[in-house]
């Protein structure tokens, strides 16, 4: 048993050692192309969005609140990568439900999925009382939400 635990160790080192070797790659080959920035954290710059609001948001609400932090990095004016910028980040925020991370619900007369952290959720679909109230006053009450932009943007509202 304690053989098979050392074994596990090695290959997680050996893991950790590549990723880190195929990172240093990655940023030599951005700066070969002439692309030095680095990509988008789809992940973690979603997890922090849903933190920092503190209750369940749409993935337009999401990148709407990505931009925002970091203007230079999204287009959301060009339809094509905007479409893309909803793939990639759609794709993320399944990858992180599947892990456990986040969980989804939805709410009548609302485009899409809400999604949160895990242990804001008593049940699959099923918000906690106290984060069900956030996200209803966020929806139905508060002019300076992120939700005023899904109001009144269409072009954004479509994507999700």
């Amino acid at each position: 048993m304690e053989i098979i635990e050392t074994d596990i160790n090695i290959l997680k080192q050996q893991r950790n050692a590549y990723l880190s070797a195929a990172s240093k790659l990655d940023a030599a080959i951005r700066q070969l192309e002439g692309n030095p920035e680095k990509p988008i954290d789809w992940k973690n710059s979603a997890l922090d969005c849903i933190k920092n609001h503190g209750f369940p948001l749409r993935t337009v609400d999401i990148l709407y609140c990505m931009a925002v932090k970091e203007p230079d990095k999204f287009k959301l004016t060009d339809f094509i990568k905007r479409r893309n910028y909803v793939s990639a980040l759609s794709i993320a925020l399944n990858n992180l439900c599947d892990k456990g991370v986040l969980d989804r619900t939805q709410i009548p007369g609302y485009k899409g999925y809400f999604y949160g952290l895990k242990n804001w959720f008593i049940y699959p679909l099923v918000l906690d009382a106290a984060i069900d109230l956030k996200l209803k006053h966020a929806l139905y009450s508060d002019p300076m939400s992120v939700f005023s932009l899904s109001r009144t943007d269409i072009e954004l509202d479509d994507e999700d």
